[in-house]
C-alpha cells in the first residue's frame, strides 16, 4: 500500500520474500541494488521511518560494484544468484551474462573480472586493490615481476595462474651464479629482492658452466638441484665451433677443473669430486709437480714425504695468508689455485697482513702461540720457528 516502497522494492533481490507479506514493523532484511553499484540491506521499519531509500555502500569485493558487470548482468536470467554475497573472486556460481551479439554466456565471476581487468573495462579506482585483496590479481599484470620471472626455471608453473597470495615457490637463476626461491606472496609482501645464495655444489655457481649453458637446449634440466657431481643428467652445452655437446655435469666439471677453467674461490670445496680421477697407483713428487705447495705445508709435517707420496695421502697444511690449518689429500690442492678452503688465499680471515722476507712468504706465527714476531725475531727467522 506504500507506493514509494513498491517503487523501491526489487523482487529479484528478495526472492524469498513475498511483498504482500511485508507489513509495518517487519524485521526481515530487504535488499536493494542501486544502479551506481551500492548494495543496501534494511528492514521495512527503518526504511520508512528513517527515509533510507537511497542508502547503501560500495563494497569493492562485490561483483555489483562494477559497471562492467552491471552492464551485462540480467536479473531475470539469474534467478538463483544472490548479489548481496556474490564476490568478484567467486568460482562456483554460474552466471548468465549478455554478450554483444544478443545471446548469453555462462561464466563465473573470477574469470569474468580477470578478463574485464585485462581489457581495461574496470575503471573504478578501487579495482586493482580489490583484485589483490580477493586473490585474483594476476602476476602477469605486474611488469616488474614479469621482467624477473624466468619460464625456464619454472617449467611446471603457468604464469597465467599465478595470482595474489600464491604460495608456490618460484625459482630464479641470477647472472652471477646465485639461485633464488620465493613465492609470489613473498614478492608482494617485501618486493622483488636481489637475493639468493651461491652454492658451491651447484653447477650454476660457476661462470664456466653459465657461459655454455642454454636453457632452451635443456628444457628438462632443473638448475636448482643440478650438482657439479651429477653423473646421470645429460646436458647440452655450447662448444667453441658453434655446435653443442652432450655431457654430464660431473664430466664437464672434471674437465674444467683439470683445464683450470674454474676461477671461483670456493672451487676448493669441490676438489674431492675429481680425486678418484687422479691416478694413485704410484708415488708422485708433489713438490716437483706444484712447488707452491711447499709454503702451505704445516710445520709438524715432514716436507720430504711430499717428494714421494701417493696422490690420496693426507697431510696437514696451513694457509700462509689466514693461518688456518686444514687436512686434505695432496691431490685436492695439487695445481689448484686457490688452495685454502677458509680464505681462498685472500687472507681475509687472517689475524694480520702477511710480511715478506726476501720475496718469500712467512708461513705462520710463532709455533704454539698467536703472537706476532718482533723485528728482532725476524732477523733470526729460521731459528725462531718460521718456515720461509
Amino acid at each position: 500500500w506504500d507506493p514509494e516502497f513498491v517503487a523501491w522494492y526489487q523482487p529479484w533481490m528478495n526472492p524469498h520474500i513475498e511483498i504482500d507479506t511485508v507489513c509495518t514493523g517487519d524485521k526481515r532484511n530487504l535488499c536493494h541494488a542501486h544502479s551506481d553499484g551500492r548494495l543496501q540491506s534494511v528492514i521495512y521499519k527503518d526504511l520508512s521511518e528513517n527515509d533510507l531509500w537511497n542508502d547503501g555502500e560500495i563494497d569493492p569485493t562485490k561483483a555489483w560494484s562494477y559497471a562492467a558487470f552491471r552492464d551485462v548482468y540480467r536479473p531475470e536470467r539469474n534467478p538463483d544468484v544472490d548479489l548481496m554475497s556474490l564476490t568478484i573472486s567467486d568460482t562456483k556460481t554460474k552466471l548468465r551474462m549478455a554478450i554483444p551479439g544478443g545471446g548469453t554466456e555462462e561464466v563465473t565471476a573470477k574469470p569474468f573480472f580477470q578478463s574485464a581487468y585485462e581489457e581495461c573495462r574496470m575503471q573504478e579506482p578501487y579495482a586493482a586493490s580489490a583484485m589483490k585483496e580477493t586473490g585474483i590479481y594476476k602476476a602477469v599484470w605486474d611488469p616488474e615481476f614479469v621482467a624477473w620471472y624466468q619460464p625456464w626455471m619454472n617449467p611446471h608453473i603457468d604464469l597465467e595462474t599465478v595470482c595474489t597470495g600464491d604460495r608456490r615457490n618460484l625459482c630464479h637463476a641470477h647472472a652471477d651464479g646465485r639461485l633464488q626461491k620465493l613465492s609470489y606472496r613473498e614478492i608482494e609482501e617485501s618486493g622483488i629482492r636481489d637475493a639468493g645464495e651461491t652454492d658451491p655444489t651447484k653447477a650454476w655457481s660457476y661462470a664456466a658452466f653459465r657461459e655454455v649453458y642454454r636453457p632452451e637446449q635443456n628444457p628438462d634440466v632443473d638448475l636448482m638441484t643440478l650438482r657439479v657431481s651429477n653423473a646421470k643428467t645429460v646436458i647440452r652445452l655450447d662448444i667453441p665451433d658453434g655446435g653443442t655437446e652432450e655431457i654430464t655435469a660431473k664430466a664437464f666439471f672434471l674437465r674444467s677443473y683439470k683445464e683450470r677453467a674454474l676461477t671461483e674461490p670456493y672451487v676448493i670445496k669441490i676438489v674431492r669430486l675429481v680425486q678418484q680421477e687422479i691416478p694413485c697407483s704410484q708415488t708422485i713428487d708433489a713438490l716437483a709437480l706444484d712447488e707452491t705447495i711447499s709454503i702451505y705445508v704445516a710445520p709438524e709435517e715432514d716436507m720430504e714425504k711430499l717428494k714421494a707420496c701417493h696422490p690420496n695421502s693426507e697431510f696437514n697444511f696451513r694457509c700462509p695468508f689466514c693461518y688456518n690449518v686444514f687436512k686434505t689429500p695432496v691431490n685436492a690442492i695439487l695445481k689448484v689455485s686457490p688452495k685454502c678452503p677458509y680464505c681462498a688465499d685472500s687472507g681475509v680471515s687472517g689475524a694480520y697482513k702477511d710480511d715478506m722476507i726476501e720475496g718469500a712468504y712467512l708461513v705462520g706465527k710463532r709455533r704454539g702461540t698467536n703472537a706476532e714476531y718482533s723485528e728482532d725475531e725476524t732477523d733470526n727467522a729460521d731459528d725462531n720457528g718460521w718456515t720461509v
